[in-house]
C-alpha cells in the first residue's frame, strides 16, 4: 500500500505539478496582459488630453499676444510692464510650439518706445 502511494506521488510530480504550474503560470500572464492594455488604453487618453490641454494654452497665450499687438501697436508705444508680461507670455508661448505669427508680434511689440511721444 505504501508503495503505490509512493507511485501516485512520483506521477503527480512528474505530470500534475508541471501542469498546474502552467495553467497558473497561463493565468496570470493572461491578467498582467490585460492590465497591461488597460495601461495603455488609459496612457493613450492622458496623452490626448494633455495634447488638448497644450493647444488649449498655446491658443489662450496667442490671443493674449493678438491682444497686446491690437492694442498698442495703433498706439505707437507699449509701456514697460506691459513688454514684461508680453515677455513672459510669449516666452510660454514660444516653449510650448508657438509659430512665427506670435514671434512675429512679440517682436513689433518689443521695438516699440516704452513711452508715448
Amino acid at each position: 500500500m505504501g508503495d503505490s502511494w509512493l507511485h501516485v506521488l512520483a506521477v503527480a510530480e512528474i505530470f500534475v505539478v508541471p501542469i498546474a504550474v502552467f495553467l497558473i503560470q497561463h493565468r496570470v500572464l493572461a491578467k498582467l496582459d490585460a492590465f497591461d492594455a488597460k495601461r495603455d488604453e488609459a496612457r493613450k487618453e492622458n496623452d490626448q488630453r494633455q495634447g488638448a490641454m497644450e493647444r488649449g494654452i498655446r491658443s489662450l497665450l496667442r490671443a493674449e499676444l493678438v491682444r497686446a499687438h491690437s492694442k498698442w501697436m495703433p498706439r505707437g508705444y507699449c509701456p514697460l510692464e506691459t513688454k514684461e508680461y508680453v515677455s513672459r507670455t510669449y516666452d510660454a508661448y514660444h516653449g510650448m510650439g508657438g509659430n512665427d505669427i506670435g514671434s512675429a508680434m512679440y517682436h513689433d511689440l518689443m521695438e516699440l518706445p516704452t513711452k508715448q511721444d
